[in-house]
């Protein structure tokens, strides 16, 4: 694989590792939103990793027909990280705003009650 190949495939991973920081900040939002059970919670992390461990497999196999190389990782954790540090908050905000306006959590507590 030439240098140039390499380079596009490490800025092709930088950006996957960014994509899977949004989707897992989306979940996230979505936790701090609507109240979850445990086993929902549990189920949502499963799915998360095995859906993120699938795609990032078949964009192993597109880009490097299924070799590992150090700099992948390196450009998944690159991408994450710097997705974290620079646009997460961003991001999360985002979401925050545009779940509570299209779909408002139900409210769980009771009215007050009259004491006279």
């Amino acid at each position: 694989m030439l240098i140039l190949e390499q380079a596009l495939v490490f800025l092709g991973v930088v950006f996957w590792g960014g994509l899977v920081g949004i989707i897992w900040d989306f979940l996230r939002t979505l936790r701090k939103v609507y109240s979850f059970r445990k086993w929902q919670i549990n189920l949502s992390d499963v799915l998360f990793w095995f859906l993120i461990t699938i795609f990032t497999a078949l964009f192993l196999v597109l880009l490097t027909w299924g070799a590992v190389r150090f700099y992948f990782l390196l450009g998944m954790f690159l991408g994450f990280s710097l997705y974290l540090k620079f646009c997460g908050r961003f991001i999360r905000r985002f979401f925050l705003k545009t779940l509570l306006y299209l779909f408002p959590p139900k409210k769980t507590t009771r009215p007050p009650q009259n004491s006279a």
